[in-house]
């Protein structure tokens, strides 16, 4: 199954842009069926399926380039007038009873939903995700796609922190002994590996990002200068000298668990020799540029546990593991600094770990989680 999630690169890009480069980068599709050996008229239909999805109980359908404020309206009417007043009534309880049911399911430890509520949930959440495509005009919806939770969950207690997770650590260790593999259990707590991997440079993320650059004219990235918005603008030649000339210029490439941008970022921050094979390696990537005073910033604790590692690509900098709240009087704060082609292995969600602000040379970074 192929799935299609509709974004905004920017607030004041119009619905209709939008739905218009969806459908001219439907090439997408037709480049994964030929790679796949689909006749021609497969992947049509594929592309055309993608674009549209039946309306349950009509012979029409609804598509992307449909889909207004406007004909929701009309087609709300249409429904309204093919069914009765109870008939929307019991809809319309069913509804509340069943998102009902599927929060307290939720907010539960180990609760099993059997395969007919998958089923259901997904009909559900297909057409609510269709009819929600009107909302993307009025914020930027692809922030919340990889969120654990959009709503608070009333029944979630936040868990007490494991101090003794951590009390027994005073700093981070360096493991000066050069092995192949690190044990599962030497990932439990703070290790710097000095020179483990070669040295990625500006100039690495530039080349890798100018082969894959039509790709990546769509993806977002988060930095203080308005000249860099998408991961498309990092492969621009002048790149190193725009850095230089902003003040305090801080960028983060975030994979949003796109398989395609994992694969790319995986390119250029290879999987660790020392991270044991029985692990993998979790979809959602970072890579971090900085420029002269690049500010402060929380390296993302994993959102399925595990470990994480840090890799300081190009530059200097200060890693400061900050003791959990809670746990204060117990657990101790240190730090350490990361050279070029250091590795920094440490479970994740246990500190606050925090990438001090930049020095005067450009730094390149990048996060990533293991999954035992």
């Amino acid at each position: 199954m192929i799935i299609i999630r509709l974004g905004t690169s920017n607030m004041d890009t119009s619905s209709a842009d939008r739905l218009l480069f969806l459908r001219e980068n439907v090439h997408d599709i037709r480049r994964l069926g030929s790679d796949w050996g689909f006749s021609e008229e497969t992947i049509e239909r594929c592309a055309s399926k993608a674009m549209c999805a039946p309306i349950p109980g009509h012979y029409s359908q609804i598509c992307l380039q449909d889909i207004s404020w406007e004909n929701l309206a009309i087609w709300f009417k249409q429904l309204q007038r093919k069914t009765s007043t109870r008939t929307q009534v019991v809809i319309v309880v069913l509804c509340v009873v069943f998102f009902g049911y599927m929060g307290v399911a939720a907010a539960g430890q180990g609760s099993y939903i059997g395969e007919c509520m998958r089923d259901i949930e997904y009909s559900f959440s297909f057409y609510t995700r269709l009819l929600a495509v009107p909302f993307h005009r009025l914020m930027k919806m692809e922030d919340f796609y990889s969120s654990e939770c959009l709503v608070d969950n009333p029944l979630y207690i936040l868990p007490e922190p494991e101090c003794d997770s951590c009390k027994n650590n005073k700093g981070v260790k360096e493991l000066k002994v050069k092995i192949k593999t690190l044990k599962l259990h030497l990932l439990s707590y703070p290790l710097v590996h000095r020179g483990l991997q070669a040295p990625v440079l500006l100039e690495d993320v530039q080349s890798a990002v100018r082969k894959e650059k039509d790709q990546l004219m769509h993806h977002p990235v988060d930095c203080t200068a308005g000249w860099a918005a998408k991961a498309s603008d990092l492969a621009r030649d002048d790149l190193l000298e725009q850095i230089t000339a902003e003040k305090n210029f801080s960028c983060v490439w975030n994979s949003k668990e796109k398989m395609f941008l994992g694969q790319l970022m995986r390119r250029m921050f290879p999987r660790p020799s020392i991270i044991p094979p029985e692990t993998e390696i979790a979809l959602q990537k970072y890579i971090y540029i900085d420029g002269h005073g690049g500010q402060q910033r929380t390296l993302p604790p994993s959102a399925q546990g595990g470990y994480s590692w840090y890799a300081q690509g190009q530059g200097k900098r200060k890693v400061v593991f900050n003791s959990p709240e809670g746990c204060v009087d117990i657990c101790n704060t240190f730090q350490i600094t990361m050279k070029e082609g250091d590795i920094l292995t440490f479970p994740s969600g246990i500190w606050t770990v925090n990438v001090e602000e930049n020095g005067e040379e450009t730094s390149v970074g990048f996060l990533g989680h293991i999954l035992p």
